[in-house]
């Protein structure tokens, strides 16, 4: 309210002094009156000059002036294109005198009063007013306007900048508070929702968390179990003797090594939503990979060629998992020989897992290492969660390294490309 009220109070001092400058601009643009004492001179001087028979100018004479005789003869003159005639003097707005003495006619004086001068000078006063009137008028305006934007037209760029961050997730951008302007009370609660909004979002986040925490922490606990039931049966399988018995723990062994395979595809995924699904690669031989896939040839069907001797960047645990993964998925969906073979490439080792089975529809190959991706032709198989392939992708690229399949004429192949230790600097 009070800013309001100075406001007007300005606008009314700018009317006012507009207004008096104007009047006084305007009380200037009028042609200053003849100077009577300068006309007299002229009067007086030219009528000597037709007793004396020369003419001359008066002492400090403002006006320029024409002496003709009665016949109309020009007789002296202190300025070219003065008029001579008396209709030209009048268009000009000069002034003629009939030079006359004692009733004796000369001749007649046609003085140039310098109207069009003044006229020149009345045009730049006007010009002059015009432009100080403007100027004095375009201030307020121009102050005005500036109120406006700030107090109006910024606060709302602000609100939209606001609102387009937050529409955008960004709940980190905070709209400052001002309550000088029309939106400050907006401001203030605009700011508030946004801190709530954060503050659910880090709650929604925390309770993600935890659900996630809580899968891994169950899964992990689930395993242990498992783990007993399927070392146990194993040791069973041993000494069992009655084939009857012994089919049965075939039965219980098959289980739970499928529901620990299960067990450990969750814990992967929800460690591997927790960040924890970490990968070190170090300097390893080589000939650890013989190892590993020895170890995974469970049914005796893997023919390994020689792996060439050199030093590779690799996490020996996760390798584990990666091939485990591979030999795994051939055995449960193509059930054939699996052929191993390795060849030193520029920059690494790649190994290439040949089963002959169906292999995989075209179409579905782009997509086969997404999470939770299976194949029609295998959806038909309970046991499958989509995660192995996406894992070891996974895997595979923290370690530096790649993974790829394709068909072939004969069955299905997966490639592991493993990039060679660096050298010492």
């Amino acid at each position: 309210m009070i800013k309001k009220k100075w406001l007007g109070i300005l606008l009314l001092f700018y009317v006012i002094l507009c207004f008096l400058t104007g009047m006084k601009l305007v009380g200037s643009l009028s042609a200053a009156p003849p100077d009577m004492s300068a006309i007299n001179r002229i009067y007086k001087e030219s009528i000597l000059g037709f007793k004396n028979g020369t003419f001359q100018a008066p002492q400090n004479y403002i006006y320029d002036y024409a002496v003709t005789d009665s016949s109309g003869k020009l007789l002296f003159q202190t300025a070219e294109n003065i008029p001579l005639t008396a209709e030209n003097t009048i268009r000009s707005h000069g002034i003629i005198l009939d030079l006359l003495d004692n009733g004796t006619s000369y001749g007649k004086a046609y003085i140039d009063t310098g109207y069009a001068a003044s006229i020149q000078a009345v045009k730049i006063r006007l010009v002059w007013l015009i432009a100080a009137m403007a100027a004095l008028l375009l201030f307020p305006v121009l102050l005005y306007t500036w109120y406006l934007y700030k107090n109006i037209v910024a606060p709302f760029l602000g609100m939209r900048e606001f609102a387009s961050h937050v529409a955008a997730g960004n709940l980190e951008f905070p709209l400052p508070m001002d309550q000088a302007h029309i939106f400050g009370a907006f401001t203030e609660s605009f700011d508030i929702m946004r801190e709530q909004l954060k503050e659910s979002r880090q709650k929604e986040v925390l309770a993600n968390q935890s659900k996630k925490e809580l899968v891994a922490s169950l899964s992990h606990d689930i395993k242990t179990p498992v783990a007993s039931i399927k070392l146990t049966s194993e040791l069973m399988l041993v000494t069992e003797e009655r084939p009857d018995k012994k089919a049965k723990l075939e039965t219980i062994y098959q289980k739970s090594e499928q529901i620990d395979k299960l067990i450990t595809n969750l814990l992967q995924a929800s460690l591997e939503d927790l960040g924890e699904l970490k990968v070190n690669p170090r300097e390893e031989s080589s000939h650890i990979l013989e190892d590993i896939v020895h170890h995974e040839d469970y049914y005796g069907k893997i023919t390994l060629e020689p792996v060439p001797g050199c030093i590779l960047m690799m996490d020996t645990f996760r390798m584990e998992q990666v091939i485990g993964n591979i030999i795994n998925n051939s055995y449960k969906y193509a059930n054939t020989e699996i052929l191993v073979t390795s060849r030193l490439e520029e920059n690494g080792l790649l190994m290439e897992f040949k089963d002959y089975g169906k292999g995989v529809p075209e179409k579905e190959l782009p997509y086969l290492f997404n999470k939770f991706y299976r194949g029609t032709s295998h959806r038909e198989k309970a046991d499958g969660s989509g995660l192995g392939l996406y894992i070891s992708h996974h895997l595979m690229e923290q370690s530096g390294g790649m993974i790829s399949c394709f068909n072939r004429e004969d069955g299905f192949s997966i490639i592991l490309f493993i990039p060679f230790a660096l050298p010492a600097v």
